[in-house]
């Protein structure tokens, strides 16, 4: 594989490529090629013969390989590609590897820097870059990306939303940071119009005559700092000092899933044209490994030490902005001690989701649904009520204190539907014996209850209920009461259960009925006398028959104390019929003003009443 080359030199240095074989075994190559175009792999032969130890590495340069001969080439000092053919001397036999790189520093090689990123304990990732060397290492192992003179230090690339779905673009920023210990200027001091630039996630020439000092740090921002109240506000949110630079506007937007943030400074003009050297990168995303406590719920991206690589999601953590400062920690990060547990859940009931940390408190956390946040969802038990089955899927925890931040392991929600009832009980009021209405059976009236219900998840088993008690051996979707008596009054329901769940139907309520019948006449008064009150019970549901004989009316003239005695004993009785002797149903108003106030009472009843 193609591990090293310099490509801008001045002699004696000369351009070359390094090959490495990471193999236990040595390499064979003769026979292979190199070449600087995808579409014409076949410009330089690698000689028959030539090896490559198990980890070791062979060089060609130009003046004695690739760059002598009819098909001779060169690697371009402002940007190129380079690849390796496997072959047989005539013919490619099937491996082709290569790199892109740009615009070179001269002296400066780019070089394979591979790292493992290891997250939530178990999962990892293995990237490898090609960039920028410290230090020129053409025929042995490779040393460290070069890093600065200035980086890119922090990324506000989704501050907290003003409302839910509406990006905050004005509080979006980036800082860089002059990590030397001398004054950058950001453009070419023997051609001050060249400037440095932002490019890729936002476009950003800088302006002219602009000087970082050693370890100075900048703000490159959305709107145009002109804008003094804008320029005044930003700078109270994130309460940036007076001496800190704040330069745009930019053009574009950083995007809330991620991109790349790319910084380049110009080189010398080299035939009318500006080459741009690319001095930093930062490929951030919101998502594991990079920390997910940045994706809109406050903290920005911070890198952790400025001096080292920073296109690694290793160097950068999420705590609260500090914009105009480098990162420095505040006690000790979080740590997820419990992860979040894998959950089957039913529909229309409650799952839950929690999680424990170490660490320094106060912990903040954020709970996010298929890596997008849930807002409002800040405590570190999540509760998920009436569950629906758009709910379904991968739930994690972002947990960030003053030093640092961490994402929990994802756990999946399955949601499973619970059993349906199609057809509810239906409520049933029926005559019963000995009422004539009731049905002529030999046993009596019975009633039938009957429930259909539907599932996904059988078997499906069915429990009816009297009054809240279950009823022995009452399991089928039906259930008939025979020869029903007064004490089978209540509310029936039929509890429906599968391997999900268990539901239950809606009550339906049975009612006996007997129709009340008057078991002793009202015996006749005289006039004059007094009058006397007696009632009889015969049927169901507190039949009452109250019956009445009154005095003539001028014996009642006088006695309001009698009266208002009588009017009250006839609000304590509960009555179905209310009866007074044929011939006294006109006599004494007071009296019928009595009965009109028990009729008032006794409003929206089914009782009959007779005066």
């Amino acid at each position: 594989m193609i591990n090293e080359i310099l490509t801008h030199t001045d002699l004696p240095q000369v351009d070359a490529i390094e090959l490495f074989n990471p193999a236990a075994t040595a390499a064979n190559v003769g026979g292979w090629f190199i070449s600087d175009d995808f579409a014409n792999p076949k410009k330089f032969r690698i000689p028959d013969g030539t090896t490559i130890p198990a980890g070791g590495y062979l060089v060609f340069e130009e003046t004695t390989s690739f760059g002598i001969g009819p098909n001779a080439f060169s690697f371009s000092s402002k940007g190129d590609e380079a690849f390796i053919f496997s072959g047989n001397g005539t013919n490619l036999t099937g491996y082709v590897q290569g790199e892109e790189f740009g615009a070179a520093e001269n002296g400066v090689s780019f070089g394979r820097h591979t790292f493992v990123v290891t997250y939530n304990t178990t999962n990892h990732i293995t990237n490898t870059h090609f960039v920028a060397q410290a230090s020129l290492s053409i025929g042995s192992a490779n040393g460290q990306p070069k890093v600065g003179p200035v980086v890119i230090s922090e990324i506000n690339y989704r501050p907290v939303e003003p409302s839910l779905g509406v990006d905050n673009e004005i509080d979006e920023y980036i800082e860089i940071a002059n990590i030397t210990g001398a004054p950058v200027t950001l453009f070419d001091p023997a051609n001050p119009a060249n400037t440095w630039r932002l490019r890729s996630a936002v476009d950003f020439n800088f302006p002219t005559n602009v000087t970082l000092a050693a370890g100075q740090h900048a703000l490159l921002v959305s709107f145009n700092p002109l804008e003094a109240a804008k320029l005044a506000t930003f700078r109270a949110r994130f309460s940036v000092a007076q001496d800190v630079p704040v330069l745009g506007p930019w053009d574009g937007q950083l995007s809330n899933d991620g991109e790349s943030i790319r910084l380049y400074r110009p080189d010398s003009p080299e035939a009318g044209e500006v080459p741009y050297i690319l001095v930093d990168q930062v490929d951030y995303a919101n998502q594991l490994p990079w920390a997910a406590a940045a994706d809109g719920i406050g903290p920005s991206l911070q890198r952790l030490v400025e001096s080292i690589y920073g296109n690694d999601p290793r160097n950068w953590t999420a705590v609260g902005p500090s914009a105009g400062l480098s990162y420095v920690s505040g006690g000790t990060p979080p740590t997820v001690t419990t992860q979040p547990s894998a959950t089957i859940a039913v529909v229309g009931r409650t799952a839950i989701f929690s999680v424990d940390v170490a660490g320094s408190a106060p912990f903040f956390y954020q709970w996010r649904f298929n890596g997008v946040n849930l807002y409002g969802a800040n405590t570190r038990q999540l509760s998920l009520p009436n569950l629906q089955a758009r709910q379904a899927g991968s739930y994690s925890v972002v947990i960030f204190n003053s030093a640092g931040s961490t994402e929990s392991q994802a756990a999946n929600l399955s949601v499973l539907f619970p059993p349906t009832i199609a057809l509810q009980p239906v409520s049933r009021n029926v005559y019963i014996k000995p009422d004539t209405k009731a049905a002529n059976l030999p046993n009596g009236t019975n009633v039938t209850f009957t429930v259909a219900a539907s599932s996904a998840n059988l078997p499906v088993t069915y429990q009816w209920s009297f009054n809240g008690v279950d009823i022995p051996g009452a399991t089928s979707p039906s259930l008939t009461i025979t020869n029903v008596q007064l004490e089978h009054e209540g509310d029936y329901i039929c509890a429906v259960t599968d391997s999900v769940d268990t539901i239950l139907s809606a009550p339906a309520r049975l009612v006996p009925w007997i129709s009340p019948t008057i078991v002793i006449k009202p015996a006749d008064l005289t006039g004059g006398r007094r009058f006397s009150l007696h009632h009889q019970r015969r049927g169901h549901r507190k039949s009452r028959t109250l019956c009445l004989q009154l005095a003539p009316e001028p014996r009642l003239r006088g006695r309001g104390h009698e009266l208002r005695q009588l009017q009250g004993q006839l609000r304590d009785l509960e009555l179905d019929e209310l009866v007074a002797a044929p011939d006294q149903q006109h006599q004494g108003q007071q009296f019928r003003d009595a009965h009109r106030g028990l009729q008032r009472r006794q409003h929206g009843t089914r009782c009959h009443r007779h005066v």
